[in-house]
C-alpha cells in the first residue's frame, strides 16, 4: 500500500513539475513566426513544433496573437502526421469563441485522414453554423479531394454542407476522385426523387453546384454514365429522368461557360451533350442546351 501511494505522489510531483516547466516557458510571437516561415518552406504544412507552440500559446493569458495565429492556420491545407495527435488535444475546446476555431479544424484534418469517430462528424457540422467567417471554407473543400476520407463519412458531411446553403454556395472545387463523383451525383439524384415525391417551396441548391469541373477520366466516366442512365430502362420515372439529366447537362455547360474558369471540359464531353439534341424523350434538356448556347454567345 505504501509503494501504491509512494508512486502516486511521484506522479502527481512529476505532473507539478511539468505544469510549472510550461509556465515558466513563454511562448513567443518571434518563435511562432519563425517555425512558421519554416513550415512555408516545406509547402505550408503544421508541423508538429508550430502546433505544439499554438497548444502552449493557447494556455495563456494573454492571447493577442490569436487572430493572427487563426488567420495563418485558415490557410493551411496539410498537417503533419506526427502532429496529427497535437492537435487531437483541440477537439476539447468547447467555450471560447476563438478556441472553437481548433476544434473544428482539428476535426476536418482527423477526418480527412481516415477517422469515422461520429463526434468529429458532429464537429464538423456544428462548424457549418457557427464559422460564419467561412474560415475553413477552404479546408472544408479538401474534404471532396482527400484520398483518405471514408466516402460514408463524407456523404454525411455532405448532406450537411448542402443544407447550409451560405457555406456551400462558397464551395468551389475540382475533382479527381471517382468516388467522391460517383457520391455526389447519388445525392443529386436523391435530392431529385424526394423533392419530386415531397414539393418544397424552399429553393434548394444542386450538389453539383459545388463543383466547378472534374478531370479527363471523370469526364469518360461521366459520359458513359449519363448514356446508361438515359438509355437502359430501369424504375426511374421519366420526370425524374430527365430533371436529373438537364441539372447535369446545366451544370457542364456552366461549366463551359464560366469565367475564368482555367481547367475547361473536353470536346468529346460538349460533343455528347450534343447527341440529347436527338433524342425527343428529354425536352427539358434540349431546352437547357439552348439556354446554355444563347448564353455563350451574349459573352462572345
Amino acid at each position: 500500500m505504501y509503494l501504491v501511494e509512494l508512486a502516486f505522489d511521484i506522479k502527481n510531483l512529476e505532473m507539478h513539475i511539468y505544469n510549472e516547466q510550461k509556465k515558466n516557458k513563454i511562448p513567443s510571437s518571434d518563435e511562432f513566426k519563425q517555425l512558421w516561415s519554416d513550415s512555408w518552406k516545406t509547402s505550408n504544412i503544421v508541423t508538429f513544433e508550430v502546433a505544439s507552440w499554438i497548444t502552449d500559446y493557447l494556455f495563456m493569458s494573454d492571447r493577442e496573437e490569436v487572430p493572427s495565429i487563426i488567420l495563418d492556420i485558415s490557410v493551411c491545407r496539410i498537417v503533419e502526421k506526427k502532429a496529427l495527435s497535437v492537435i487531437h488535444r483541440w477537439l476539447d475546446y468547447r467555450t471560447d469563441k476563438d478556441w472553437r476555431f481548433f476544434r473544428h479544424f482539428t476535426a476536418l484534418q482527423l477526418v480527412m485522414d481516415g477517422s469515422d469517430t461520429p463526434q468529429l462528424i458532429d464537429i464538423i457540422n456544428e462548424m457549418f453554423t457557427i464559422d460564419r467567417d467561412f474560415r475553413l471554407r477552404y479546408i472544408v473543400e479538401q474534404l471532396f479531394t482527400s484520398q483518405h476520407i471514408i466516402i460514408t463519412v463524407l456523404r454525411q458531411i455532405l448532406v450537411k454542407l448542402h443544407q447550409s446553403i451560405d457555406y456551400s454556395s462558397r464551395i468551389s472545387i475540382w475533382i479527381e476522385r471517382r468516388e467522391t463523383l460517383e457520391l455526389i451525383l447519388n445525392l443529386e439524384l436523391e435530392r431529385i426523387i424526394s423533392n419530386i415525391r415531397q414539393p418544397s417551396t424552399m429553393v434548394i441548391r444542386p450538389y453539383l453546384l459545388m463543383i466547378k469541373g472534374c478531370s479527363e477520366n471523370l469526364q469518360m466516366y461521366l459520359i458513359e454514365y449519363l448514356r446508361l442512365f438515359a438509355d437502359v430502362k430501369t424504375e426511374i420515372k421519366n420526370p425524374i429522368k430527365e430533371k436529373f439529366l438537364t441539372i447535369i447537362i446545366k451544370w457542364i455547360t456552366d461549366c463551359c461557360i464560366s469565367i475564368g474558369n482555367t481547367q475547361p471540359l473536353s470536346m468529346k464531353f460538349y460533343e455528347y451533350i450534343f447527341t440529347f439534341l436527338d433524342n425527343p424523350q428529354f425536352p427539358e434538356v434540349h431546352k437547357a442546351i439552348f439556354d446554355a448556347l444563347n448564353t455563350l454567345f451574349i459573352f462572345l
